[in-house]
């Protein structure tokens, strides 16, 4: 089978705009860049990773991890900076949690782009294929390090949200509270670098973030996941507490398939289950089927416009619920799921998705925002692994 989202990555390599800082943050049609005046972390890894997912050995994405690595990573504060300007100038040196992550998951797909035996000029040009890999496993293990010794909780569990170099910021929350998500994504990067260096420290790491998940991230009444608390990990009091994003409902359901995969430990279905039905009882238009962005522990939706990326996280859901149970009617509802954001999200004759729809259906023609092409690709890959044979 021909890969559709394959090509729109191809197509995304080629045509996005990019200075000395990185690749455009948003563009519109015909690929013009979008209004933003700085390069952040969190866009730049997260396209050198879908790009070097997509297609490894393409320059562009060579070209984009070195830049990366270059502009990006602060070896004191030993962590990766949230911004720098058009020029590669770094702006704002903050060494935000959230972004970790997502070097980690770039790092963790060079490295397996070395392991599989292709090329990589990182750090020092025209060096052996184990001095690479070996520089970007020892950035990699530098990443865990900055976060281990400047932002560990070591009280409550987890991570500070920010640090300013080698100080820990723990009344700097965003916005006011502690988050789940950034613990969700590292999640993710310990899982992927797991796959990778099998013998390194990522499952132990892994083992914590769901300890986490299953004794501070879930309502103790529902066992949904909640996004906001206090700096002890109480749930945030009144209406934050009570916000649930079905996107990272769904998010969880396929990042417990993947502990379960690297673990061992199938007893996370029973949790992934429980978010998924909420995701869907509650967080989804029974109308066309989309995600709500935002709902209440209650199921009253507070935020009705539908957003790409929990569609995304949607079709990831149902091909996992397909996995655990057999069940035919979840790899229809997956494929169904991959259908409509084809026909939906994705601009006429183009490969430049909506970022979102209003209530009624209606695309938002803002300029699509960079960083989604992350979750456009990777859901949309787990729904194509299910086309075979249709």
């Amino acid at each position: 089978m021909k890969s559709w989202i394959r090509q729109v990555c191809l197509d995304w390599i080629e045509n996005l705009p990019r200075t000395k800082g990185g690749h455009a943050e948003s563009v519109s049609e015909r690929w013009k860049e979008g209004p933003e005046t700085v390069r952040t972390m969190l866009t730049q890894a997260r396209i050198v990773y879908t790009f070097l997912r997509c297609c490894p050995e393409d320059a562009i994405s060579v070209e984009s991890l070195d830049r990366l690595v270059r502009l990006f990573w602060d070896e004191a504060a030993k962590g990766w900076i949230r911004s720098c300007t058009l020029e590669g100038v770094p702006l704002d040196r903050t060494i935000d949690t959230y972004d970790q992550p997502f070097g980690l998951l770039a790092l963790a797909e060079a490295y397996r782009t070395c392991l599989n035996g292709r090329a990589l000029n990182l750090i020092r040009k025209g060096t052996e294929i184990q001095t690479v890999s070996a520089a970007i496993k020892e950035l990699a293990y530098a990443t865990l390090e900055g976060l281990d010794q400047f932002a560990r909780d070591r009280f409550g569990g987890g991570y500070w949200e920010r640090r300013n170099g080698t100080v820990p910021s723990p009344l700097v929350l965003y916005p006011e509270y502690r988050r789940q998500n950034p613990h969700m994504h590292l999640l993710e990067a310990f899982l992927a670098w797991d796959e990778v260096d099998p013998q390194g420290p990522w499952m132990d790491h892994a083992q914590e973030i769901l300890h986490l998940f299953r004794t501070r991230f879930r309502s103790t009444e529902s066992g949904t996941l909640a996004e906001y608390f206090d700096d002890r990990w109480n749930l945030a009091p009144e209406e934050a507490g009570r916000i649930r994003e079905p996107g990272h409902q769904y998010e969880w359901v396929w990042l417990l398939d993947w502990y379960e995969q690297r673990s061992g430990d199938s007893s996370v279905r029973a949790d992934g289950e429980v978010l998924y039905r909420f995701a869907q009882g509650k967080g989804t238009d029974p109308v066309d089927g989309l995600a709500y962005a935002i709902v209440e522990d209650t199921g009253l939706v507070r935020d009705d416009r539908k957003l790409l990326w929990p569609q995304t996280e949607m079709v990831k859901a149902h091909v996992v619920m397909y996995r655990w149970t057999g069940d035919i009617r979840y790899k229809r509802a997956a494929l169904g799921a991959y259908q409509t954001i084809q026909e939906r999200f994705i601009r006429p004759h183009h490969s430049i998705f909506y970022n979102r729809l209003d209530r009624l259906g209606v695309p938002d023609p803002a300029p699509a925002l960079t960083r989604l092409l992350y979750h456009l690709y990777g859901g949309m890959e787990m729904g194509e692994s299910l086309c075979d044979g249709e």
